[in-house]
């Protein structure tokens, strides 16, 4: 059985693996998912710039009135 200390900031767990089936899958859900694509940063611009129109009808009406 093999004991583990997983340390994140000022937090401090310790895990015990119970074989290696499981400390292959806690490694496998640690494991970052890649690099994002493309499509999620057209995906995040054009989220970006909804919410920027939306703020920016938002203070033509504080300005203007409804």
């Amino acid at each position: 059985m093999s004991t583990d200390v997983i340390s994140t900031g000022a937090l401090t767990a310790e895990t015990i693996g119970t074989d290696a089936v499981t400390d292959n899958a806690r490694a496998a859900s640690l494991r970052p998912f890649g690099k994002p694509s493309r499509l999620w940063w057209v995906t995040v611009i054009a989220l970006a710039l909804v919410v920027g129109a939306g703020i920016a009808a938002w203070v033509i009406q504080l300005k203007g009135g409804l």
